[in-house]
Protein backbone atom coordinates (compact mmCIF):
# COMPACT_ATOMS: atom_id res chain seq x y z
CA UNK A 1 0.00 0.00 0.00
CA UNK A 2 1.34 3.29 -0.81
CA UNK A 3 1.03 5.38 2.65
CA UNK A 4 1.89 8.76 1.42
CA UNK A 5 -0.78 8.75 -1.53
CA UNK A 6 -3.03 6.79 1.15
CA UNK A 7 -2.45 9.91 3.73
CA UNK A 8 -3.10 12.64 1.08
CA UNK A 9 -6.33 11.26 0.07
CA UNK A 10 -7.08 10.79 3.61
CA UNK A 11 -6.34 14.85 4.39
CA UNK A 12 -8.37 15.70 1.35
CA UNK A 13 -11.34 13.54 1.94
CA UNK A 14 -11.76 15.29 5.26
CA UNK A 15 -11.73 18.65 3.67
CA UNK A 16 -14.21 17.26 1.08
CA UNK A 17 -16.38 16.04 4.18
CA UNK A 18 -16.31 19.42 5.24
CA UNK A 19 -17.48 20.85 2.16
CA UNK A 20 -20.31 18.76 2.19
CA UNK A 21 -21.47 18.99 6.19
CA UNK A 22 -21.21 22.96 5.01
CA UNK A 23 -23.43 22.61 1.94
CA UNK A 24 -25.65 20.63 3.78
CA UNK A 25 -26.13 23.59 6.29
CA UNK A 26 -26.17 26.29 3.98
CA UNK A 27 -29.27 24.93 2.18
CA UNK A 28 -31.19 24.30 5.24
CA UNK A 29 -30.32 27.33 6.26
CA UNK A 30 -30.70 29.48 3.25
CA UNK A 31 -34.55 27.42 3.26
CA UNK A 32 -35.47 28.75 6.22
CA UNK A 33 -34.23 32.20 5.28
CA UNK A 34 -36.53 31.65 2.43
CA UNK A 35 -39.78 30.42 3.79
CA UNK A 36 -39.52 33.18 6.67
CA UNK A 37 -39.68 36.08 3.63
CA UNK A 38 -42.48 34.14 1.79
CA UNK A 39 -45.29 36.16 2.77
CA UNK A 40 -48.74 33.77 3.44
CA UNK A 41 -50.70 33.24 0.97
CA UNK A 42 -54.02 35.49 0.78
CA UNK A 43 -56.98 33.72 1.46
CA UNK A 44 -60.25 34.62 -1.00
CA UNK A 45 -63.84 34.19 -0.76
CA UNK A 46 -64.81 31.95 -3.65
CA UNK A 47 -68.42 31.91 -2.56
CA UNK A 48 -71.96 33.24 -4.51
CA UNK A 49 -73.80 36.02 -4.01
CA UNK A 50 -77.02 33.84 -3.87
CA UNK A 51 -78.76 33.08 -0.87
CA UNK A 52 -80.04 29.68 -2.07
CA UNK A 53 -81.43 28.84 1.13
CA UNK A 54 -83.25 32.13 1.61
CA UNK A 55 -84.65 31.73 -1.97
CA UNK A 56 -86.14 28.17 -0.55
CA UNK A 57 -87.51 29.71 2.64
CA UNK A 58 -89.17 32.45 0.86
CA UNK A 59 -90.80 30.10 -1.69
CA UNK A 60 -91.54 27.70 0.78
CA UNK A 61 -93.53 29.94 3.16
CA UNK A 62 -95.22 31.11 -0.29
CA UNK A 63 -96.64 27.78 -1.44
CA UNK A 64 -97.35 26.47 2.20
CA UNK A 65 -99.02 29.44 2.68
CA UNK A 66 -102.02 28.42 0.40
CA UNK A 67 -102.81 25.91 2.56
CA UNK A 68 -104.24 27.99 5.18
CA UNK A 69 -108.19 28.23 4.84
CA UNK A 70 -107.97 32.28 5.28
CA UNK A 71 -105.26 32.75 2.69
CA UNK A 72 -106.41 30.29 0.37
CA UNK A 73 -110.15 31.70 -0.02
CA UNK A 74 -108.46 34.94 0.23
CA UNK A 75 -106.17 34.23 -3.34
CA UNK A 76 -108.99 32.14 -4.85
CA UNK A 77 -108.86 32.54 -8.97
CA UNK A 78 -105.60 34.14 -8.16
CA UNK A 79 -104.13 31.35 -7.31
CA UNK A 80 -101.41 31.11 -10.58
CA UNK A 81 -100.37 34.89 -9.75
CA UNK A 82 -99.60 34.05 -5.69
CA UNK A 83 -97.28 31.45 -6.83
CA UNK A 84 -95.74 33.84 -9.17
CA UNK A 85 -95.41 36.57 -6.86
CA UNK A 86 -93.82 34.26 -4.29
CA UNK A 87 -91.24 33.35 -6.58
CA UNK A 88 -90.25 37.15 -7.53
CA UNK A 89 -90.42 37.48 -3.80
CA UNK A 90 -87.75 34.28 -3.15
CA UNK A 91 -85.54 35.75 -6.05
CA UNK A 92 -85.24 38.85 -4.70
CA UNK A 93 -84.60 37.67 -1.04
CA UNK A 94 -82.06 35.21 -2.27
CA UNK A 95 -80.37 37.87 -4.01
CA UNK A 96 -80.75 40.49 -0.79
CA UNK A 97 -79.32 37.92 2.14
CA UNK A 98 -77.07 36.62 -0.53
CA UNK A 99 -75.21 39.10 -1.04
CA UNK A 100 -75.53 40.05 2.48
CA UNK A 101 -73.28 36.86 3.23
CA UNK A 102 -71.00 37.32 0.87
CA UNK A 103 -69.92 40.71 1.95
CA UNK A 104 -69.81 39.38 5.41
CA UNK A 105 -67.71 36.24 4.59
CA UNK A 106 -65.30 38.67 2.08
CA UNK A 107 -64.96 41.01 5.18
CA UNK A 108 -64.08 37.79 7.61
CA UNK A 109 -61.36 36.81 4.76
CA UNK A 110 -59.78 40.32 4.77
CA UNK A 111 -59.41 40.25 8.47
CA UNK A 112 -57.54 36.66 7.94
CA UNK A 113 -55.64 38.04 5.50
CA UNK A 114 -54.75 41.26 7.65
CA UNK A 115 -53.90 38.94 10.80
CA UNK A 116 -51.11 36.88 8.82
CA UNK A 117 -49.30 39.44 7.26
CA UNK A 118 -49.27 41.25 10.58
CA UNK A 119 -48.22 37.41 11.84
CA UNK A 120 -45.40 37.65 9.42
CA UNK A 121 -44.44 41.07 9.77
CA UNK A 122 -43.80 39.90 13.24
CA UNK A 123 -41.80 37.03 13.18
CA UNK A 124 -39.87 39.05 10.62
CA UNK A 125 -39.23 41.99 13.12
CA UNK A 126 -38.42 39.33 15.76
CA UNK A 127 -36.40 36.04 13.77
CA UNK A 128 -35.69 37.90 10.57
CA UNK A 129 -32.03 39.32 11.49
CA UNK A 130 -31.22 36.32 13.27
CA UNK A 131 -32.06 34.01 10.34
CA UNK A 132 -30.61 36.36 7.88
CA UNK A 133 -27.18 36.41 9.69
CA UNK A 134 -27.15 32.77 10.30
CA UNK A 135 -27.51 32.07 6.95
CA UNK A 136 -25.03 34.59 5.43
CA UNK A 137 -22.80 32.75 8.26
CA UNK A 138 -23.25 29.51 6.57
CA UNK A 139 -23.00 30.94 2.97
CA UNK A 140 -19.23 31.52 3.96
CA UNK A 141 -18.55 28.89 5.52
CA UNK A 142 -19.42 27.13 2.64
CA UNK A 143 -17.59 29.08 0.45
CA UNK A 144 -14.22 28.58 2.72
CA UNK A 145 -14.75 25.21 3.12
CA UNK A 146 -15.17 24.56 -1.18
CA UNK A 147 -11.87 26.72 -1.54
CA UNK A 148 -10.23 24.50 1.06
CA UNK A 149 -11.34 21.62 -0.62
CA UNK A 150 -10.04 23.04 -3.90
CA UNK A 151 -6.96 23.79 -2.49
CA UNK A 152 -6.04 20.41 -1.20
CA UNK A 153 -7.34 18.56 -4.30
CA UNK A 154 -4.96 20.58 -6.12
CA UNK A 155 -2.16 19.59 -4.15
CA UNK A 156 -3.15 15.49 -4.19
CA UNK A 157 -3.30 16.05 -8.15
CA UNK A 158 -7.02 15.46 -7.99
CA UNK A 159 -8.87 17.01 -10.99
CA UNK A 160 -12.04 19.11 -10.16
CA UNK A 161 -14.34 16.71 -12.17
CA UNK A 162 -13.04 13.59 -9.43
CA UNK A 163 -13.10 16.38 -6.52
CA UNK A 164 -16.00 14.27 -4.82
CA UNK A 165 -16.08 13.13 -1.35
CA UNK A 166 -17.22 9.46 -2.86
CA UNK A 167 -15.01 9.42 -5.82
CA UNK A 168 -12.20 10.10 -3.43
CA UNK A 169 -13.53 7.65 -0.98
CA UNK A 170 -13.22 4.95 -3.89
CA UNK A 171 -10.00 5.78 -4.72
CA UNK A 172 -8.42 5.70 -1.08
CA UNK A 173 -10.45 2.30 -0.85
CA UNK A 174 -7.89 1.14 -3.88
CA UNK A 175 -4.86 2.30 -2.86
CA UNK A 176 -5.48 0.97 0.94
CA UNK A 177 -6.90 -2.66 -0.44
CA UNK A 178 -3.55 -2.71 -2.72
CA UNK A 179 -5.42 -2.70 -5.88
CA UNK A 180 -3.62 0.40 -6.87
CA UNK A 181 0.11 1.90 -6.52
CA UNK A 182 -0.60 5.00 -7.85
CA UNK A 183 -3.54 7.93 -8.30
CA UNK A 184 -3.25 7.30 -12.00
CA UNK A 185 -3.98 3.84 -11.88
CA UNK A 186 -7.01 4.35 -8.72
CA UNK A 187 -8.44 6.83 -11.79
CA UNK A 188 -7.73 4.65 -14.19
CA UNK A 189 -10.10 1.78 -12.11
CA UNK A 190 -12.58 4.01 -11.54
CA UNK A 191 -13.29 4.99 -15.02
CA UNK A 192 -13.17 1.26 -15.76
CA UNK A 193 -15.64 0.09 -13.04
CA UNK A 194 -17.83 2.92 -13.89
CA UNK A 195 -17.87 1.95 -17.57
CA UNK A 196 -18.79 -1.74 -16.19
CA UNK A 197 -21.09 -0.20 -14.15
CA UNK A 198 -23.20 1.62 -17.08
CA UNK A 199 -22.81 -1.45 -19.33
CA UNK A 200 -24.32 -3.72 -16.78
CA UNK A 201 -27.00 -1.16 -16.19
CA UNK A 202 -27.53 -1.07 -20.01
CA UNK A 203 -27.71 -4.99 -20.55
CA UNK A 204 -30.00 -4.96 -17.42
CA UNK A 205 -32.33 -2.78 -18.90
CA UNK A 206 -32.55 -4.24 -22.59
CA UNK A 207 -32.68 -7.87 -20.67
CA UNK A 208 -36.34 -6.12 -19.00
CA UNK A 209 -36.99 -4.68 -22.16
CA UNK A 210 -36.38 -7.97 -24.09
CA UNK A 211 -38.63 -10.26 -21.09
CA UNK A 212 -41.13 -7.28 -21.30
CA UNK A 213 -41.66 -7.63 -24.87
CA UNK A 214 -41.08 -11.84 -24.56
CA UNK A 215 -43.98 -11.32 -21.84
CA UNK A 216 -46.32 -9.28 -24.25
CA UNK A 217 -45.74 -12.45 -27.21
CA UNK A 218 -46.36 -14.81 -24.80
CA UNK A 219 -49.29 -12.99 -23.90
CA UNK A 220 -50.92 -12.26 -27.50
CA UNK A 221 -50.08 -16.08 -28.49
CA UNK A 222 -52.08 -17.28 -25.17
CA UNK A 223 -54.75 -15.34 -26.41
CA UNK A 224 -54.82 -15.99 -29.98
CA UNK A 225 -54.91 -19.43 -28.95
CA UNK A 226 -57.96 -19.06 -26.21
CA UNK A 227 -59.47 -17.33 -29.53
CA UNK A 228 -58.70 -20.33 -31.90
CA UNK A 229 -60.08 -22.68 -29.46
CA UNK A 230 -63.26 -21.04 -29.16
CA UNK A 231 -63.50 -20.73 -32.47
CA UNK A 232 -63.15 -24.04 -32.97
CA UNK A 233 -65.80 -25.03 -30.25
CA UNK A 234 -68.21 -23.01 -31.90
CA UNK A 235 -67.33 -24.52 -35.01
CA UNK A 236 -68.17 -28.16 -33.86
CA UNK A 237 -71.14 -26.87 -32.25
CA UNK A 238 -72.71 -25.41 -35.33
CA UNK A 239 -71.43 -28.67 -37.18
CA UNK A 240 -73.70 -30.42 -34.84
CA UNK A 241 -76.55 -28.80 -34.82
CA UNK A 242 -76.64 -28.63 -38.93
CA UNK A 243 -76.30 -32.37 -39.06
CA UNK A 244 -79.26 -32.86 -36.06
CA UNK A 245 -80.49 -30.65 -38.60
CA UNK A 246 -80.61 -32.35 -41.88
CA UNK A 247 -81.11 -35.80 -40.29
CA UNK A 248 -84.16 -34.31 -38.95
CA UNK A 249 -85.44 -33.16 -42.24
CA UNK A 250 -84.39 -36.34 -44.01
CA UNK A 251 -86.31 -38.01 -41.14
CA UNK A 252 -89.61 -36.01 -41.98
CA UNK A 253 -89.23 -36.53 -45.58
CA UNK A 254 -88.90 -40.33 -45.62
CA UNK A 255 -91.96 -40.28 -43.11
CA UNK A 256 -93.94 -38.12 -45.46
CA UNK A 257 -93.11 -40.51 -48.57
CA UNK A 258 -94.38 -43.47 -46.71
CA UNK A 259 -97.78 -41.67 -45.71
CA UNK A 260 -101.00 -42.99 -47.66
CA UNK A 261 -104.66 -42.76 -47.22
CA UNK A 262 -106.94 -45.61 -46.82
CA UNK A 263 -110.89 -45.63 -48.63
Amino acid sequence: MNKTLAGQLRWCLEALRDQDEAARDFFARKKEWDDLRRPPSKRTYAGGSFSAGAFGIILGVGVLSLRVPAIGALVGFQYPWWLLGSLILAVIGGVVFGKSGAAKKEAQVQAENQRLAQKHADEMKNRGDAVSAACQASRERLYHASKEAQRRGEQCGIHESYLKSGIVQTLLTYIETGRCDTLKEALNLFEQEQREEMRDAADAAHRRAMQQKADAIYEETLRSADAAEEAARSADAAGMLSAAALAAAASKKQSSDNDFRVV
